[in-house]
C-alpha cells in the first residue's frame, strides 16, 4: 500500500509540476466578457492523498481552475478540507459505479446489492472486458432503482463536505449503460442545484465558478 501510495503520490505531483510550467506567464486573470479558450481540470480528488496535494498545488501554481471529488473514495475527507481551505477552485463532484485500482478500493456509500462486487466494493469497470468475465457494472445489470439511490446518497454527501460544490460529472462515462441511467444522471442534476459538467463527460462546457487564486 505503501508503494503505491508513493507512486501516486510521484506521477500527480509529476503532473502537477507540467501545469505548473504550462502557467508560468501563461495564465490570464479572468476579465468579464471574455472567451474561456482553455479550462484545466483536476480529476479524481478522494482517490489518494497524493491526488489531493498535486490538485492544489496545480490551482495556487499552475493553470489548474476546477477539480472533481469522488466522494466515496477513501481521502475525500481530506479532499473536501483542501477544497473548502481553497473556495477559488471551482469544485464538483465526480459520481462513479465502479472502483477501477487493484490495490485501492471504495465501497458505495448505500445498500445497492446490484451495484456491489462480491466483496462488497464497487465493480472494476463499467464495460465488460476481455479475458475479464465478471468485473462490470454492466454484466451485474444493476437496477435504475439502486443506481438512483446511490448517486443521490454521493451528490448529498458532496453537498455537505463542499460548500461550493457547483457541478456533477460522471466516472468513466458510467452514462453509457444505457439510455436509462444517461436520462437519470440529466434528471438528478434538474432535481438538484449541482449542475452536469460538460467539460469532458457531455462535450460542451455549462456554467463553472472560476476565479484567479
Amino acid at each position: 500500500m505503501q508503494k503505491l501510495r508513493n507512486i501516486l503520490l510521484t506521477s500527480c505531483v509529476a503532473m502537477a509540476g507540467i501545469l505548473v510550467s504550462a502557467g508560468r506567464g501563461a495564465a490570464q486573470p479572468a476579465t468579464g466578457g471574455g472567451e474561456i479558450r482553455l479550462i484545466a481540470q483536476g480529476d479524481d480528488m478522494g482517490v489518494a492523498h497524493g491526488f489531493n496535494v498535486a490538485t492544489i498545488r496545480a490551482y495556487k501554481e499552475g493553470i489548474l481552475r476546477t477539480a472533481n471529488v469522488i466522494i466515496t473514495a477513501g481521502w475525500a475527507p481530506e479532499a473536501a478540507r483542501f477544497l473548502k481551505e481553497n473556495p477559488g477552485l471551482d469544485a464538483g463532484v465526480h459520481l462513479t459505479l465502479t472502483s477501477e485500482w487493484e490495490g485501492v478500493k471504495w465501497r458505495p456509500l448505500t445498500l445497492v446489492p446490484s451495484l456491489s462486487d462480491p466483496f462488497g466494493y464497487l465493480f472494476r469497470a463499467v464495460q465488460p472486458r476481455q479475458g475479464q468475465p465478471g468485473i462490470s457494472v454492466k454484466e451485474a445489470n444493476p437496477s435504475l432503482t439502486d443506481v438512483e439511490k446511490e448517486l443521490r446518497a454521493q451528490i448529498e454527501l458532496a453537498k455537505k463536505m463542499i460548500p461550493h460544490l457547483s457541478y456533477m460529472s460522471t466516472h468513466m462515462t458510467f452514462r453509457d449503460l444505457s439510455p436509462e441511467v444517461a436520462a437519470l444522471v440529466q434528471k438528478l442534476s434538474k432535481d438538484t442545484p449541482v449542475q452536469i459538467s460538460r467539460l469532458s463527460n457531455f462535450g460542451t462546457l455549462r456554467t463553472l465558478n472560476i476565479t484567479q487564486p
